[in-house]
């Protein structure tokens, strides 16, 4: 294999020229590996990382980079949703494992507890009544039902799930999800899965190993437990129909992620980042102590940058993006016109986010309308497009890429005075892409994506 590092690119052109599968030639290389590059969720998450198999981790070193995202990563990792058709799909794996144990005793003559069939029938009992338990939760309106953390334990205890039983429980999945992976016990019953999928019951074992995660209940206090029903709307009846309900349980410390690793015996974290002042808070949310911390000077000078605040448009109103005000003609217009003025005087490229992909396209339709006063006069979009040619940030992943080479090529044609990148906070644009120099000459941000008031995690 050679002295050189390997990245993915390099496993699988070996893999197709030798043979190897890259996935597992990977698995066996990290054994021996020094340096180790993984993204976070094999690090973060308790049961990817079990995955890497063979590290040592007493006295390993963690290097996080881009880590101002980790908080919400962290937090995500000790969190999970059960949702009804996650439940239902769990229901039928028990079920299967039910049949494919009946066939595997009577075949092989074999009395072995791990496949009997009874505790997977008692299993599937258990999740159906699990899903009758969830459904009866009575909801109100569109809030859901929302209680502390620590009522899951007394949730779970009405249907025989505690602290006495969950070893057992966890060991029935186990045996479950191995019956079902094992290919030879199969027998004459047929797997009413995809091949390649991973068992929905390993989802349900990682959720109850996070609520049992410890030998007290005081993580439950850092959790809220949430039931809602989410809905569609038919426009043609002028109803709404439920899309079943979903037991969520989030984690609001991500110090409760990071602290797993001192109990692993690693030596340093190292966290870097381009945004993580102020980093007192910071570490104040992560719950770990940073004795040695470092904090450069940007290499941009104060006298290079300007940052302030426009807060009314060239007729005088408020550019106030808040809920109540967002919707507004009025606002959309006045808006439209502060930008046009930002892209005649702004040289090369403009980056303009919104709160949300909604309000993004909101404001560009109405500054395309054209003004029924005057109806022959230049609509906002037209004279934005005067001085700066545009690009809009795609909802769809897929097209993103496409989007950023038409600013670039918009942005050096000869022919105009620039580009202008309308995109979203927290999407594509405003993560991990570098707009140097010409390319991000001025940023306006019309409004924070504060979350709704409606919203259970406000």
């Amino acid at each position: 294999m050679g002295e050189e590092p390997f990245d993915i690119e390099d496993l699988v052109n070996i893999g197709r020229i030798k043979g190897p599968c890259p996935y597992y030639m990977s698995r066996e290389l990290h054994n021996s590996a020094e340096i180790l590059f993984a993204p976070y969720n094999y690090l973060i998450e308790q049961e990817n990382r079990k995955s890497l198999t063979g590290i040592n981790w007493e006295n390993t070193v963690l290097i996080f980079d881009e880590a101002h995202n980790l908080e919400g990563i962290c937090a995500d990792a000790a969190s999970f949703d059960l949702s009804s058709s996650l439940l239902s799909a769990c229901i039928a794996e028990a079920k299967e494992c039910v049949d494919l144990a009946s066939v595997f005793r009577t075949t092989n003559n074999s009395a072995d507890a791990s496949v009997d069939p009874e505790n997977f029938a008692i299993l599937k009992a258990l999740l159906l009544e699990l899903d009758k338990r969830i459904n009866d939760v009575p909801l109100s309106s569109d809030m859901g039902f929302t209680k502390p953390g620590a009522h899951i334990f007394e949730f779970l205890a009405d249907i025989k799930i505690n602290s006495d039983t969950i070893n057992m429980l966890l060991d029935t999945i186990d045996n479950a999800t191995n019956l079902l992976e094992d290919e030879t016990n199969i027998g004459s019953v047929k797997l009413n899965k995809r091949p390649g999928n991973a068992s929905r019951l390993q989802v349900l074992r990682d959720a109850l190993r996070v609520v049992f995660r410890g030998k007290d209940k005081s993580h439950a206090a850092c959790y809220r437990l949430h039931i809602h029903e989410p809905y569609v709307i038919d426009a043609d009846k002028g109803s709404r129909k439920g899309k079943g309900r979903t037991l969520s349980w989030w984690c609001f410390n991500p110090g409760l992620a990071m602290e797993e690793f001192s109990q692993l015996g690693v030596r340093s974290v190292i966290l870097t980042s381009g945004t993580l002042s102020p980093l007192s808070s910071f570490a104040l949310e992560l719950k770990l102590p940073f004795s040695i911390r470092l904090e450069n000077p940007h290499v941009i000078g104060p006298d290079q940058i300007w940052v302030g605040v426009v807060c009314t448009g060239p007729s005088g109103r408020p550019l106030n993006s808040s809920y109540r005000t967002r919707d507004s003609l009025e606002y959309k217009l006045d808006l439209g016109n502060t930008i046009v003025n930002f892209a005649r005087i702004v040289p090369d490229g403009l980056l303009v986010f919104f709160p949300s992909y909604y309000l993004l396209n909101q404001c560009i339709e109405a500054w395309q309308m054209p003004n029924a006063g005057a109806p022959q006069s230049s609509t906002v979009w037209e004279r934005i497009c005067k001085h700066k040619q545009p690009v809009i940030e795609p909802k769809e992943s897929a097209l993103f890429n496409h989007a950023n080479e038409d600013f670039v090529t918009k942005l050096n044609d000869a022919t105009s005075s620039g580009a202008v990148f309308f995109a979203v906070c927290r999407g594509k644009v405003s993560e991990g892409l570098d707009f140097a120099d010409k390319a991000g000459r001025a940023v306006i941000i019309t409004g924070i994506p504060f979350a709704m008031k409606t919203d259970p995690k406000a």
